[in-house]
């Protein structure tokens, strides 16, 4: 119980805590279309990326085989290069991208780098955006491209809140970054409701400031909100005990609570049932014990008569022989 049992539903409750988090906080950066010559692709402006936060590209290779690739943005260079395990998608290839310099055009060096065996066409747009274009004579083909960030402020970055921060040092937003053991690592014990939201109830509802005010009564905000928790699709981490690494559990958050519920009860079924068993094993055990040391008076009365009768016995054999030892005596 204490060294698995406990230990994955801990890694469940982080898993909620920090799913929970991003599903409120992280919003969509799309990308632009863009044509040049022959070849075709988009544009996606990279200056939002935080550590933890991802860059999800898919293309189709020159086989005619269709590819995803996620981007995991890092602050610290020497978890570099990340392996596939870094997502739960089970089905993309994961490339770590250093983002400790600031700078976007920076990044998108490294991304150029890390994307180098694609077969696609990287680089820097001119004005700092990425962009990644199909190669029409290899050929390659991109079919979609987009980041997925954490609002940094309450207002005018879509509709996106961070109703939760991590509350274990100063309240700091969760990204999901995976330094020091990664963010999620006891995130459940420092979940904690924004103190913006706190001093201010009004952000659930006010996402927009410029170029003009959204109303008091606008519904976009906390329909995204609800939303995100009710139809969102993820994958979530296997290592959590629900799924597998090659088929991991893919759902929203209210489909993972669900179902982590319905494991910790199948959990505390299963372990009411072997306390059961080991009670009555326990139980027959002592019983047995008793038995084993238990006096049957019958038993021992027939042995002592059988004792005395013995004791009897020998007494008179013993009288015999010293009357004929006397005999003996009185002869000589």
């Amino acid at each position: 119980m204490r060294d698995d049992i406990l230990v994955e539903a801990q890694k469940q409750l982080d898993t909620i805590a920090a799913e929970l988090s991003l599903a409120l906080s992280n919003v969509t950066v799309e990308s632009t279309d863009v044509t040049v010559g022959l070849d075709s692709g988009f544009d996606l402006d990279v200056s939002a990326l935080q550590a933890g936060n991802t860059i999800t590209l898919e293309y189709t290779d020159t086989l005619g085989v269709a590819q995803t690739v996620t981007l995991v943005a890092v602050e610290d260079a020497t978890l570099l290069p990340l392996d596939n395990s870094a997502t739960a998608n089970p089905n993309d290839t994961v490339f770590g991208i250093d983002i400790s310099s600031g700078t976007p055009s920076t990044y998108i060096t490294n991304i150029i780098t890390a994307l180098g065996s694609t077969g696609l066409l990287v680089s820097n747009d001119g004005s700092d955006n990425l962009r990644v274009l199909g190669d029409n004579t290899a050929p390659t083909t991109v079919e979609s491209l987009s980041a997925n960030v954490t609002v940094s402020a309450n207002s005018d970055q879509g509709l996106g809140l961070a109703i939760f921060v991590d509350n274990r040092d100063t309240p700091e937003l969760f990204t999901d970054a995976l330094e020091d053991d990664g963010q999620r690592l006891g995130y459940a014990s420092g979940i904690s409701v924004n103190p913006d939201l706190l001093a201010d109830s009004a952000l659930l509802v006010n996402y927009q400031t410029t170029p003009t005010a959204n109303t008091a009564n606008d519904p976009a905000r906390a329909q995204h909100l609800a939303e995100a928790l009710s139809s969102g699709t993820t994958y979530y981490d296997p290592t959590s005990g629900i799924g597998s690494s090659s088929t991991p559990f893919q759902g929203s958050i209210i489909d993972f609570v669900n179902q982590t519920v319905a494991f910790q009860g199948n959990q505390a079924e299963d372990a009411a049932t072997f306390s059961t068993a080991k009670d009555a094993l326990t139980s027959n055990l002592a019983i047995r014990y008793e038995e084993s040391y238990a006096v049957d008076l019958d038993a021992e009365l027939a042995f002592m008569v059988q004792l005395q009768n013995a004791y009897a016995a020998n007494a008179r054999v013993m009288q015999t022989i010293n009357e004929l030892f006397d005999e003996l005596l009185n002869i000589l």
